[in-house]
């Protein structure tokens, strides 16, 4: 009896779903290529070899308070996987943890709950750092207008630290072409007005997977430069939502690496014709937007 496993859940469990189909079935089984998890020590190794940039120690000799940018739950990065060693290397440049800010990234989502908050940060970030839901329509700074033409309104708080990292997943998306890089502060910590003229204004990938050599994509790097972004990590996830590729360093550089890796990983060949079709929405499968 042909049978398949995928999974669900996602941030929930994270449970397998098999699947039996009748023997006359042909089943295919189609999906981006899997690769195995990093070790924590193999994350550590590539946080220390950073893409464009000095390692993140480095930048951060002699700066006071340091900000450290997640996506938030309806995004599947296991942050949790990446902020410890993060926090730990901030540690050796001489930050305390009480002058370190986890900032939760929803652009114009609600804010999380505190359970929301524990499963992205992990319950031992949660309880030693201080982590703020972004609100979009809360304490703003005015940036200005961006290249494109924007009105940049920018969380307030995360502009007061003088050491701005960013944590995200690189994934194909309908808007940006790819997840991650730049896109952690624009639209991330932006306000709604910002947000809703980029999406309604600035020119994009509109294909999941296309360019990253866009309007937008242009727009996203300008204005976290301005906002003062230097680092990013960016992951890879395999079939497991665990971390199969890290890619951390310069805004752009690192991200291009990441893209370029993310486009192997994550190809999948045109389907055959079939007559029955089931669609796997793991691990966005907790996101009604992406639904």
């Amino acid at each position: 009896m042909p049978s398949i496993e995928l999974r669900m859940k996602a941030w929930f469990g994270d449970e397998p779903l098999a699947l039996t189909f009748p023997d006359a079935w042909r089943v295919a089984d189609l999906g981006p290529a899997d690769e195995p998890g990093l070790t924590a020590e193999e994350i550590r190794d590539r946080l220390a070899r950073p893409i464009g940039t000095v390692p993140l120690r480095q930048l951060a000799k002699g700066k006071r308070r340091a900000a450290i940018v997640v996506d938030d739950l309806t995004r599947p990065t296991p942050a949790a996987d990446v902020l410890p060693l993060l926090v730990e290397e901030l540690r050796r440049a001489g930050i305390a943890e009480t002058a370190m800010t986890v900032f939760v990234a929803g652009g114009t989502h609600p804010a999380d709950s505190r359970e929301a908050v524990v499963k992205k940060v992990g319950a031992q970030i949660a309880a030693s750092i201080r982590v703020v839901p972004h609100d979009c329509h809360g304490e703003l700074a005015d940036l200005g207008t961006s290249p494109a033409g924007l009105p940049v309104k920018l969380n307030r708080l995360f502009l007061e630290s003088d050491l701005k990292i960013g944590v995200g997943c690189l994934y194909p998306h309908p808007f940006a072409g790819f997840s991650g890089g730049a896109k952690i502060v624009l639209p991330g910590l932006c306000g709604a007005e910002t947000t809703r003229m980029m999406h309604d204004y600035v020119r994009g990938a509109r294909a999941r997977g296309g360019s990253i050599h866009t309007e937008v994509r242009r727009d996203m790097v300008a204005v976290a430069r301005r906002a003062g972004l230097e680092f990013i990590v960016n992951v890879t996830l395999n079939r497991h939502r665990a971390i199969s590729g890290l890619f951390a360093g310069d805004v752009e550089q690192a991200f291009e690496s990441g893209v370029q890796a993310a486009r192997r990983m994550y190809r999948v060949e045109s389907p055959p014709r079939a007559d029955v079709v089931i669609a796997d929405m793991y691990p966005f499968d907790g996101s009604w937007q992406f639904a």
